[in-house]
């Protein structure tokens, strides 16, 4: 597979490898490495990190985004205080 920006950050989990990329997300599953989810992001990517069943997305703007990853919805976190 073939990615237009440099990645960042790979995280082996049970069911799927996470690969983050400067601009992208991509969710591959571990079973036969199928795409799960791929979601572009609106600003350049830190890190991610898991909690329980969400993958928290750390932004370079200090923004974070929450992808569920049973319901692979992907939402903005709620600003930290």
């Amino acid at each position: 597979m073939s990615l237009h920006t440099p990645v960042f950050q790979i995280l082996a989990l049970d069911e799927c490898t996470v690969v983050l990329t400067e601009m992208d997300v991509l969710l591959f599953n571990n079973s036969d490495a199928s795409i799960r989810c791929l979601e572009g992001l609106p600003e350049i990517a830190a890190d991610i990190t898991v909690d329980g069943a969400e993958l928290v997305i750390h932004l370079l703007d200090e923004n974070r985004l929450i992808l569920n990853l049973q319901t692979l919805q992907l939402k903005e976190a709620s600003p930290s205080k």
